[in-house]
């Protein structure tokens, strides 16, 4: 990965681990690697192995698209989290339907 890439993997990791309340050498710990490996991390001077980098996501409790690219790392909302999963299973001619239902919800809520 790039410096700039690592760097940003970084930020989002500390300010995760410090979201949670977690320190380094308990991460650390947590992750099997040591905490100099970790601080180098997190100051986007090292990079990381994906089997380190979905150690990381589930020892954080977040995706790797939070830690990759910048979502939010709050938790989700259960119930939109219960709409993603039905809309997820839902047959293909049925998706533009719910696409409909959803136009029409939000310019309900806009108005």
């Amino acid at each position: 990965m790039s410096k700039e890439i690592n760097r940003e993997i970084g930020v989002r990791l500390r300010a995760r681990r410090t979201q949670l309340r977690l320190s380094r050498e308990k991460l650390s710990e947590l992750l099997g690697v040591s905490t100099r490996f970790l601080a180098s991390v997190e100051s986007g001077e090292a990079g990381m192995s994906l089997t380190t980098f979905k150690a990381v996501c589930l020892a954080l409790d977040v995706t790797a698209d939070e830690l990759l690219f910048g979502n939010s790392c709050a938790p989700q909302d259960p119930a939109r989290e219960r709409l993603t999963a039905r809309v997820e299973v839902l047959a293909a001619p049925l998706v533009p339907l719910a696409q409909t239902m959803l136009d029409c919800l939000e310019q309900a809520a806009n108005k």
